[in-house]
């Protein structure tokens, strides 16, 4: 602000970098947005960071979850939602944790967000996931006697 960067899409793309070095996921992903709005053509080199968090996340969160801490792995798949959404791999984890616990209702809105972010999938292994997600967020839907919404899903 002070030296009027607000439209320079490299402070944007730096100030990003440095807050997901930091850990801070959201202002990372707010810098990384705004830096790729004012610099479209760098879409590809952002998408390579968020896509380094997003492993870690998603690596981190299936260690979690194979020891059984279900609320740390979940925090994880969730923050590896924010960083990438482009993939429906994190919101599938959220929803098979959020259906482990009970927790059905949030485990269809995650089934769905993993529907929207595969929707232009063209990893089969995505592709798969995108499916199961359909199938599982229906089925749920149908459970609770969502009839109107299991069809659309």
């Amino acid at each position: 602000q002070q030296n009027g960067q607000g439209n320079n899409a490299a402070a944007w793309y730096y100030l990003g970098r440095i807050y997901l070095q930091r850990g801070d996921l959201y202002g990372a992903d707010s810098g990384l947005t705004r830096a790729e709005k004012l610099a479209p053509d760098c879409a590809k080199e952002i998408d390579g960071y968020r896509q380094n968090a997003w492993v870690a996340l998603i690596k981190g969160g299936n260690g979690f979850e194979e020891q059984k801490n279900l609320d740390s792995a979940l925090a994880l798949y969730n923050q590896a939602g924010v960083i990438f959404r482009k993939s429906p791999i994190p919101y599938y984890q959220a929803a098979s944790v959020y259906n482990e616990k009970g927790k059905t209702d949030s485990a269809a809105a995650a089934y769905g967000k993993a529907v929207a972010a595969g929707a232009n999938a063209t990893d089969t292994t995505e592709q798969k996931i995108r499916n199961r997600s359909a199938f599982n967020q229906g089925a749920i839907l149908l459970n609770a006697q969502k009839h109107q919404e299991a069809a659309a899903a």
